[in-house]
């Protein structure tokens, strides 16, 4: 990967190539930030400028065998760690095929949740044996570069002991040995990694570069419906992407939860049974993507009270919507309201029947949605 393919972040592209041009190269570098912003392809683009065989112009040239290999995630000398579930595999490299296709398919630009999904498991992580896994690989002698790499992406997903036990060689790795870390949340490392680590900070995409990516890969040409879907997406890439290839289901999501809080709010229980048929004909994904889509629009409106528009990501119809409703999620309610939300979520994943849950759910809202502030 060039840092050319990297949407915006420039200044954090010239960071890192100063470490090269300089040759001041720090042996560990966290990247974090928000995800979707590249932070991952920004450490590909790094891996293969440091090991390019012909730089030009601030960039690797992409055709030398380096290059190559690193943009097929195949260097002999490019090492990867990432959470998984022991369920499907015994280390990482057991997975690395999955890995490649997925980091390629999508560009290096995915989530924890993707990845999750595709592994068929919410609660993956790095085991305590792939600490020993990583001090196996970078105790061999590197094979066609220069350096050898070993990026860690989550390092918050990290066993205590598996963090524990690369520590000493993160602060004295070998020579021309290189960490790069990727983190959304490095609060939850442990503070004796963070501090042996030189931490860049990856701020948002700004908006004209997600705009200019909407016209040249999606042929975006309306200026509203563009600036509205990058509004929407916070300067994350991947929420951009989620917000393109979702549009019809959120807008299926928006009349059934209009619907439902006018229900709640008239107390018509014959309609409000009505309205259960309906969502119970939906496929129980769908059913968890509304129970998913209630809770965002339940946090947006209690944000809306704030009468700050930096905090909202609401598409036009949304926030049109909230002009009214908003008012009725406060204080004394919000809690309540994403509690119940999130325990029907969880029942519904369960296999719980539904056309309980989603009764149940809409007569505890009836009693919250009129709940007077206090």
């Amino acid at each position: 990967m060039l840092f050319s393919e990297i949407i915006g972040q420039e200044e954090v592209k010239n960071k890192l190539r100063s470490f090269v041009e300089t040759g001041r190269i720090p042996h560990a570098i966290l990247l974090h930030g928000k995800e979707g912003t590249g932070k991952l392809p920004l450490c590909i683009a790094f891996a293969q400028y440091l090991c390019c065989q012909h730089k030009t112009n601030g960039d690797a040239c992409g055709k030398c065998p380096s290059c190559q290999q690193i943009a097929k995630l195949s260097h002999p000398d490019l090492h990867f760690v990432f959470p998984f579930s022991k369920g499907k595999a015994a280390t990482c490299d057991a997975l690395m095929e999955t890995w490649r296709e997925n980091f390629i398919g999508h560009k290096g630009y995915f989530t924890f949740d993707q990845w999750s999904n595709l592994l068929g498991d919410k609660q993956l992580t790095i085991y305590t044996s792939e600490g020993s896994e990583i001090l196996r690989k970078l105790s061999l002698k590197s094979y066609a570069a220069d350096f050898r790499i070993m990026i860690i992406w989550q390092p918050e997903k990290m066993q205590t002991e598996c963090a524990n036990r690369i520590l000493k060689t993160l602060e004295e790795p070998g020579e021309r040995t290189i960490f790069l870390l990727v983190s959304e949340h490095p609060e939850l490392m442990l503070t004796t990694i963070l501090s042996r680590t030189q931490q860049i900070a990856v701020p948002v995409i700004g908006d004209e570069e997600l705009k200019r990516q909407l016209t040249t890969e999606f042929n975006v040409e309306s200026d509203s419906e563009a600036d509205e879907l990058v509004r929407i997406s916070g300067g994350s890439y991947t929420a951009l992407l989620e917000n393109i290839e979702n549009e019809n289901t959120n807008n299926e999501n928006f009349e059934l939860f209009v619907h439902i809080m006018r229900l709640t709010y008239k107390r018509s229980i014959a309609e409000i049974r009505e309205w259960t048929e309906l969502v119970c004909k939906k496929g129980r994904p769908e059913q968890l993507q509304f129970l998913q889509y209630a809770q965002k629009m339940i946090r947006e409106s209690f944000m809306y009270n704030f009468h700050q528009k930096e905090l909202n990501y609401l598409t036009q119809k949304e926030s049109q919507f909230l002009v009214r409703f908003a008012p009725f999620i406060h204080e004394t309610n919000v809690y309540g309201l994403m509690d119940e939300l999130t325990l029907a979520e969880q029942h519904i994943a369960q296999n719980v029947n539904s056309k309980m849950v989603f009764f149940d759910l809409a007569c505890r809202i009836m009693i919250l949605i009129k709940k007077k502030r206090e």
